[in-house]
């Protein structure tokens, strides 16, 4: 899994924010002092009545719904997903890949439905965008896709819209001859 690294402030910050105090001589490195800290603070117990417990027992409230992984106030939100709906999803992207003006535009909707299969979206909306744009204009806003996610750039809440949305508004309809 390509995880995005923190830099070295960044770690020391996230220490101090949590109540601890870097020590660079000390035997456990740097991520691991950091680790160290994130779990102190995960499983020491809050006094709710106090406005810090509140503050914090909210914190892990919107942790444990949207399933972060890290315990900074800038939390995002990971989905949950099997590993074999991943792994489907990969191949109909590397499927999306070798298609081009000859694929049938139901072949490209079925890509389309596997890759976004978590997300509702109306009957015909695949075979639309697949009838109406070119297999290089869909690719290129996946990889766009793809691109800033595995970046960590952007949170997207639904990505088959904001996928229609990027799809139509930077790329043109192809006229039929």
């Amino acid at each position: 899994m390509n995880t995005p690294q923190l830099s070295r402030d960044e770690a020391i910050r996230r220490i101090g924010q949590l109540g601890g105090q870097y020590d660079p001589d000390s035997t456990p490195g740097l991520m691991d002092q950091l680790q160290i800290c994130e779990s102190i603070a995960e499983s020491t117990p809050v006094n709710p009545e106090d406005w810090d417990g509140k503050t914090i027992l909210n914190l892990r409230r919107g942790k444990e719904e949207n399933g972060s992984v890290n315990g900074s106030v800038n939390d995002i939100g990971k989905r949950q997903e099997n590993s074999e709906e991943t792994q489907r999803k990969l191949e109909a992207i590397m499927g999306l890949t070798k298609c081009n003006y000859r694929t049938s535009p139901k072949t490209l909707a079925m890509l389309l439905q596997t890759i976004f299969i978590s997300y509702e979206a109306h009957d015909g909306h695949w075979l639309y965008l697949a009838q109406h744009y070119t297999p290089k204009s869909i690719n290129s806003v996946i990889h766009q896709m793809t691109k800033a996610h595995s970046g960590g750039w952007v949170t997207i809440k639904n990505p088959a819209s904001y996928f229609t949305d990027v799809l139509k508004r930077y790329h043109p309809i192809r006229k039929k001859k």
